[in-house]
């Protein structure tokens, strides 16, 4: 009876859980699981035991029912997960009570424990091994856009001044760490967040010199912020004139282009644009990054083909709602029409029930009230988020069109919700437009079908509860 003997490699802390090939269930076979280890043994996806730490036990001991079996063992680690990294800058805070306005930032680590592992193996079905990189993936998004709604609210209307910021690590901490505990995100991957810390809140250090100057030789220091103003905002007009150009250049390509070719090409053209226009802007304005990024990504998207199950026409001919469509659905093919009805309604209810802007095929708004979100809601953008384009509307007022996040603001949502309802409109147009860089998206974002099934799921509740979807 030959005799093989099952533990885990232990390479480094990373591995939260190591998988091991199918094996066949024999006499002679048997696990070592070390301190610190709980050993999870299932055929498919099915989990038949666990295994505490032991030297040597077989298998067949847990039934004879096994012998002959194929299955494979997950090594999960117990002891303590390695902390994370957590951090965001550059969020602008308009304190008008002292008449401060700055960049601010701040960082730590965050911990978390395994306290449902079949919650964990299921969300990362598809991967050989998970990692604690992995599990930063998964989380770090939600913590940077409840952090920085919550750092830039947090200063924004106190006494505070920007030199006792530093001070108030402690009660930043605590704010979000009971924000996130509150939070879904960490129990649908089977983890629980234990603590996390504010190693340190810090401002741009430009943005600190300007103040104390400012201080020293108040008149001087007005006069260099009003210029330094001066700059972003010429900064930002060139932008988005150059932005609008490139886009006017790749419309006349893709006419004059052979559909087959189009996806292809707009992947080359993404990746030559975004490199090109930021840049074109300089370090000073590295800060913009984000915006150019969620600038790009809109525009890209529309010009993708879109796929046939997503086409309104398509869509009208269906007899089943989004909720039903969803359910029904056996693959991500299937989710696509639901994902054209949520995107259609939404924009249909925007427009006729919350009654936002729209000309052109635009959302639009009010150029100085696009500005004033700033003070308004603090962490929805900064100073440089820059709309697509500014124009003159047929009246000789400035107008801009607004980016997604900035519409559901408008349509009553909070900040942290208007980001929340951002990401799942990135993900309906992706799910809705073919190309291969949004399939690849898909695949890193949802591991298993059964991941991206609930996101779509969510999305729905989550515009249903808010009105935004109104068709079901």
């Amino acid at each position: 009876m030959k005799k093989i003997n099952l533990e885990p490699v232990i390479v480094d802390e990373s591995t939260i859980v190591q998988y091991t090939d199918k094996v066949t269930v024999e006499k002679g076979l048997s696990l070592t699981v070390p301190n610190g280890y709980q050993a999870v043994v299932f055929i498919g996806e099915k989990v038949l035991f666990r295994v505490e730490s032991c030297v040597g036990r077989r298998l067949a001991e847990y039934g004879k029912e096994l012998l002959g079996k194929q299955c494979r063992i997950a090594f999960v680690r117990t002891k303590a997960v390695p902390a994370m990294a957590w951090g965001f800058g550059n969020i602008q805070v308009n304190n008008e009570r002292l008449k401060e306005a700055y960049r601010v930032g701040a960082n730590g680590k965050y911990f978390v424990e395994v306290v449902q592992i079949p919650k964990l193996i299921e969300h990362f079905a598809n991967d050989n091994n998970i990692t604690v990189e992995k599990l930063r993936d998964c989380t770090i998004s939600f913590i940077k856009n409840i952090g920085t709604a919550l750092l830039g609210e947090y200063f924004a209307k106190t006494d505070i001044s920007v030199f006792e910021i530093s001070a108030h690590a402690a009660e930043l901490r605590t704010n979000l760490l009971n924000k996130l505990q509150g939070e879904s995100v960490f129990a649908t991957l089977g983890l629980r967040l234990k603590d996390l810390t504010v190693d340190g809140i810090y401002v741009n250090e430009d943005d600190l010199a300007l103040i104390r100057s400012r201080i020293n030789e108040t008149e001087k220091d007005d006069k260099s912020a009003e210029n330094a103003l001066r700059e972003s905002e010429r900064a930002a007009e060139d932008f988005s004139r150059r932005l609008d150009e490139e886009f006017a250049k790749l419309r006349e390509s893709i006419a004059a282009a052979s559909s087959a070719g189009n996806a292809a090409e707009l992947e080359k053209l993404r990746e030559q644009l975004t490199a090109d226009l930021t840049s074109k802007l300089g370090d000073k304005m590295r800060e913009m990054q984000d915006s150019i990024s969620d600038s790009i990504e809109e525009k890209f998207q529309a010009l993708l083909p879109l796929n046939e199950k997503a086409r309104e026409e398509y869509i009208k001919n269906l007899k089943i709602t989004a909720r039903v469509c969803i359910e029904k659905a056996a693959d991500e093919d299937g989710l696509v029409p639901a994902a054209g009805m949520l995107y259609t309604n939404i924009e249909e209810n925007l427009i006729k029930k919350f009654r936002l802007r729209y000309e052109n095929k635009k959302f639009v708004m009010d150029y100085d009230d696009y500005l004033s979100l700033a003070d308004e809601a603090p962490g929805l953008l900064s100073r440089y988020d820059l709309s697509p384009t500014v124009f003159t509307d047929d009246e000789g007022a400035e107008v801009t069109e607004i980016p997604p996040h900035v519409r559901f603001y408008e349509a009553g949502l909070s900040v942290q919700g208007s980001l929340r309802a951002k990401d799942y409109w990135c993900f309906l147009n992706k799910l809705r437009h073919k190309s291969p860089e949004n399939n690849n998206f898909l695949r890193r974002k949802f591991p298993s079908f059964a991941q991206e099934k609930k996101y779509i799921s969510d999305a729905l509740d989550f515009f249903s509860a808010h009105g935004l979807y109104t068709k079901d």
